[in-house]
């Protein structure tokens, strides 16, 4: 038994409208919070790069550059904040979406999407990384070298 193509199709109830904007409204809402939190770790690496490079450049010839254990953190430490800056920075920077058909348009919105989330996280890793390298640094001088 067939059935034909106006037995399969009804039009959308009020209830459905509801559902479809609801999910466009938390999909827009969901690319504003991940872009809000790239922004974020950005601004934190940036505050952290800074003390990170104060710290290491106390002053004119700092003794505890000589250590091998500071140097190593350090530069681990400032390799993982700078990979957390591009990875955030990878999150909000436009690119050009042209989609065709709605097809396309439904696949580019879930690349777009998956690529926010991925690179977010890569850029959290990244921050929690270099901040425990710059921590183990700060504890290898305070306990062992000063």
């Amino acid at each position: 038994m067939t059935t034909k193509e106006s037995d399969r199709v009804r039009k959308f109830t009020e209830s459905d409208t509801d559902v479809i904007a609801f999910k466009e409204k938390i999909a827009e809402e969901s690319l504003e919070a991940l872009e809000g939190s790239a922004r974020q770790i950005i601004t934190l690496v940036t505050s952290m790069l800074g003390l990170f490079i104060g710290i290491l450049a106390f002053n004119d010839e700092p003794v505890f550059l000589a250590y091998l254990e500071v140097k190593v953190f350090a530069v681990i430490g400032l390799g993982l904040l700078m990979a957390a800056l591009l990875f955030g920075l990878a999150v909000i920077i436009p690119r050009r979406h042209m989609p065709e058909d709605m097809k396309a348009a439904r696949k580019m919105i879930s690349n777009i999407f998956q690529h926010k989330q991925i690179h977010l996280s890569i850029s959290v890793t990244c921050f929690g990384l270099g901040l425990i390298f710059f921590l183990l640094m700060i504890i290898s001088l305070v306990l062992f070298r000063l």
